[in-house]
């Protein structure tokens, strides 16, 4: 089918204007969505831990992009498994396994 939807952070979801509401793609993004928001709680806290050590940079890094390096270091994961980057990705599979309910 090609590319039918994209989430940017915890509350952005872009589909395909292709893509019917009922359609699997939007529990598959709506899941990623929620991915982001569990690693956005987890970058705001290790960003708490790095301003009380006064580590501004990697507070700002954490806090803006944890999400990103979080799928990211899955993505690299897959690779050095020797798996597919996208359907090895842990956060992909278990995105395509909610989309089987």
């Amino acid at each position: 089918m090609g590319w039918a939807g994209w989430t940017a952070g915890p509350h952005g979801i872009m589909l395909a204007s292709s893509v019917d509401w009922e359609a699997s793609t939007v529990h598959h993004e709506l899941r990623h969505a929620e991915q982001q928001q569990a690693s956005a709680i987890l970058g705001d806290v290790l960003a708490l831990i790095c301003l009380f050590y006064g580590q501004w940079f990697w507070a700002t890094i954490l806090a803006a992009g944890f999400g990103a390096l979080n799928y990211g270091a899955a993505t690299l994961a897959a690779l050095i498994r020797g798996e597919d980057p996208y359907r090895g990705n842990h956060l992909e599979e278990a995105a395509y396994d909610s989309t089987h309910v």
